[in-house]
């Protein structure tokens, strides 16, 4: 992937004295180029994690039910991330167009888990279970491409001139899994 390709972006009014210098935020795991750090991932992970064990523990559906979608800023004001006020004060200095479309990434990843429990939900309380086993051993298949995606926009490595195809391409496969369970 060519440099040009890659979306690298610095906010340019950033100063040590912020404390968002890029030796700061690189010492709190934050992506001094993004401004974005990999811990919010954690609240996409243990739900996957979750979703993995569902099919020989159905009975943890309820617990995966207690999950909700979390905005970037409230998973550290939540969180026991060590660095987790400079996180929340990078992310407010990462340039719009990021923040916009790491947020639009994560909204779409939000409505596939919360799709996906009331699927599982559905499967589960009609005794399903062959629909509902598959489901969830589906379920990375739905959310992977995503998080990989929000992942690649944290570490500033997203080509986008490939982002549009795939994403349109990834939609149309996730409709017909979709359709699969309608």
């Amino acid at each position: 992937m060519s440099q040009s390709a890659k979306i690298i972006i610095l906010d340019s009014g950033a100063t040590a004295a912020d404390g968002l210098s890029p030796d700061a935020l690189a010492a709190a795991n934050i992506n001094p180029h993004t401004f974005l750090a990999t811990d919010y991932l954690n609240h996409y992970n243990e739900m996957i994690m979750m979703i993995e064990l569902l099919p020989d523990m159905p009975d943890c559906l309820e617990d995966i039910e207690q999950w909700a979608p979390k905005s970037y800023c409230d998973h550290f004001r939540d969180s026991t991330f060590h660095a987790k006020e400079l996180a929340i004060t990078a992310y407010g200095r990462a340039a719009r167009h990021v923040r916009a479309h790491f947020e639009y990434v994560a909204k779409r990843l939000d409505a596939r888990i919360e799709r996906f429990t009331r699927q599982a939900r559905r499967f589960h309380d009609d005794g399903n279970m062959d629909a509902f086993r598959l489901l969830c051993d589906e379920a990375a298949m739905r959310f992977s491409p995503l998080l990989d995606e929000l992942s690649a926009i944290i570490h500033g490595t997203l080509d986008s001139s490939a982002h549009h195809d795939g994403i349109l391409d990834h939609d149309h496969a996730q409709a017909e899994i979709d359709a699969l369970f309608d």
